[in-house]
């Protein structure tokens, strides 16, 4: 059971990595300002490390 929360948690860091390049990749073409774009960044960073987190200490 763990080890399969453990692979879904996994999947979710991935898809905020993904968002965070989709988000990139907006900021450069100019469909979101730099402010924004800054705090949804911040933001996907943030949860992938608690994501991390959440990952370490079931695997322990």
């Amino acid at each position: 059971m763990a080890k399969d929360y453990c692979r879904f948690l996994s999947y979710s860091k991935g898809s905020c990595g993904e968002l965070r390049s989709q988000l990139y990749i907006a900021l450069k073409i100019g469909e979101v300002d730099t402010k924004t774009a800054e705090i949804w960044i911040e933001a996907t960073r943030q949860l992938s490390k608690m994501i991390s987190s959440l990952m370490k200490t079931i695997e322990t």
